[in-house]
């Protein structure tokens, strides 16, 4: 959602130009510091605190997402109100995992570094099938999928841009014409 709504915020910001660069630009050094962190997993503490200072900019952009979702018309409503269905009920999901199991958090780095599954994949896999782990790319290890799997996310996140984009301009189109 946060992807899709990247395009309505770049539609507002000759409106909210200064806080929306303030809050790229606190989201975007913050991601930065923590890229450059060796350790930026956090070797058995949650890394959620490393993540506090983009939260701002992501909660805007989700809403954002929200917005296109309910602003579109047509097909496009419909297969974009089924994405934000499964993304909204994924989070709810892994939450409440989190929430009934709290230390699937901690992992460890030789853990992981020796290929150990992370602790929360393991604990979804009894529930769902096939293996999610299988779908991300390692950032510890070295396979061969690497690689290519990180490219099919990265091509996800620009589809998932191009489409809020492309609803954003169609419904701009549709205002308009109506006018």
């Amino acid at each position: 959602l946060a992807f899709i709504g990247v395009a309505a915020l770049w539609r507002r910001r000759g409106l909210f130009g200064p806080p929306l660069a303030a809050l790229v630009l606190g989201w975007g050094f913050y991601f930065l510091y923590i890229a450059d962190i060796v350790t930026w997993h956090a070797d058995g503490a949650p890394p959620s605190r490393y993540l506090l200072a983009g939260l701002p900019f992501l909660v805007v952009a989700v809403a954002g997402g929200f917005e296109t979702v309910f602003a579109s018309v047509g097909r496009m409503r419909a297969a974009l109100t089924a994405l934000a269905s499964v993304a909204a009920w994924w989070s709810v999901f892994v939450v409440f995992v989190y929430a009934v199991l709290p230390d699937l958090r901690y992992e460890y780095m030789p853990q992981i570094r020796d290929g150990n599954a992370v602790h929360l994949w393991l604990e979804l896999g009894r529930v769902l099938r096939p293996d999610i782990q299988t779908a991300l790319p390692s950032f510890y290890g070295h396979e061969a999928a690497t690689l290519p799997l990180a490219l099919v996310w990265v091509a996800v996140a620009i589809a998932l841009g191009w489409l809020g984009y492309v609803t954003t301009r169609r419904r701009q189109a549709v205002g308009t014409s109506t006018l």
